[in-house]
């Protein structure tokens, strides 16, 4: 991409770099690469004031937000007024993409939203949030965060039946559109939920991925059926297991 970004003219080689490396940012903060996702945002930042790209440093403040949200919900921060500023951030994002009629990837914000609402206990508007952010879905045809959007969406109940029905819904949606990740994802939150009647479809999708893949959700998968053998043969040394919530690989036709 940077290769092709610089035998094209001005404005079509910047403006495409600053897309680029949104898109790099936006799967590093999937994968858990906060400081590196907020550092390509800053670079994109940088280049749309530069050459005067307004869009682009939009889409960067918003990109960042988005970013440490994340970055908090998964360092487990409970601080209260810490969540209810990144709730106030990420709003004033969503509906700032709202006003300006800008869709495409309004449900990647919102699922961020939807992340620290649910962290802070405000589990009704989460929900609320993600039937928006699938009501824009239904609207654009923009459908590839749906999955994730179900899969947030059973974290914002208590019922485990409802929990159960969203997490399989996940899991189907992604099978059907090829993604991967999420279907993983969905699949593990399931297992860790209703344990070994949800083995079959964790192996099942960790079997498609390559036996060399890196992705940092592997790891979490492996650990959970790491432990789930362990207790299944018998008393052990206890072990701590690292929670991760990071993934995003989507495919478009």
């Amino acid at each position: 991409m940077e290769s092709r970004c610089e035998k094209l003219r001005f404005p079509h080689g910047a403006f495409t770099l600053c897309y680029g490396r949104d898109i790099d940012a936006l799967v590093r903060t999937e994968a858990g690469q906060h400081d590196r996702a907020i550092e390509l945002l800053v670079e994109v930042a940088d280049r749309g004031h530069r050459y005067g790209f307004d869009e682009w440093v939009m889409v960067a403040a918003s990109g960042e937000a988005a970013a440490r949200a994340i970055a908090s919900v998964a360092a487990g921060e409970s601080d209260s007024a810490t969540l209810q500023t990144h709730i106030q951030t990420m709003t004033a994002v969503v509906e700032a993409w709202r006003a300006a009629g800008i869709k495409a990837f309004l449900g990647w914000y919102e699922g961020a939203l939807v992340r620290v609402l649910t962290a802070a206990g405000m589990n009704d508007a989460a929900r609320e949030r993600v039937e928006l952010a699938r009501q824009v879905a239904d609207e654009t045809g923009w459908r590839i965060y749906d999955a994730e959007l179900l899969r947030l969406r059973a974290h914002t109940s208590d019922d485990p039946d409802a929990r159960h029905t969203d997490l399989r819904a996940a899991m189907d949606l992604a099978q059907t559109q090829g993604a991967l990740i999420y279907e993983l994802r969905a699949a593990a939150d399931d297992f860790e939920l209703i344990g070994e009647p949800a083995r079959a479809a964790l192996m099942d999708a960790l079997g498609r991925f390559p036996s060399a893949q890196t992705w940092p959700e592997l790891a979490r998968v492996r650990a959970l059926l790491g432990e789930a053998a362990g207790c299944a043969a018998g008393p052990r040394p206890s072990s701590k297991l690292l929670r991760t919530d990071h993934a995003i690989i989507f495919r478009v036709a």
